[in-house]
C-alpha cells in the first residue's frame, strides 16, 4: 500500500515495515515499541545527537522486527524506523 500524509511539527518518527510485522503487530503496538526505545532521548533536556538517535532508532527497529518473530509471524520480516528532528530559527 502506499498512502501520503503531510508531516506536522511534533510528529517524532515514522515506522517502514513489511508485511511480517503487519500480520502480528497493530500499528499501536508498534509504535509503543518504538516510542519505548525513543524515551531515554525525551528525558534530555537538549536535542539528542543525531548519532544517538540514529543508534535508537537502529534499537527500536530491531525490537520491532524480534517481536514480529516473538509474535510467530511467518513472512518475512524488515523494519525502517525514520526519525524526525525539528529545528527552529530561534
Amino acid at each position: 500500500d502506499v498512502r501520503t500524509f503531510k508531516l506536522r511539527e511534533g510528529d517524532r518518527f515514522l515506522i517502514l515495515a513489511s508485511d511480517g510485522v503487519w500480520d502480528v503487530l497493530s500499528d499501536d503496538e508498534a509504535a509503543d515499541i518504538v516510542r519505548e526505545n525513543l524515551k531515554p532521548l525525551e528525558s534530555a533536556h537538549s536535542a539528542p545527537a543525531f548519532v544517538e538517535l540514529r543508534k535508537r532508532s537502529s534499537i527500536a527497529a530491531a525490537e520491532v522486527v524480534k517481536r514480529s518473530l516473538a509474535k510467530g509471524t511467518m513472512d518475512n520480516v524488515t523494519v525502517v524506523v525514520l526519525t524526525f528532528v525539528w529545528l527552529h530559527d530561534d
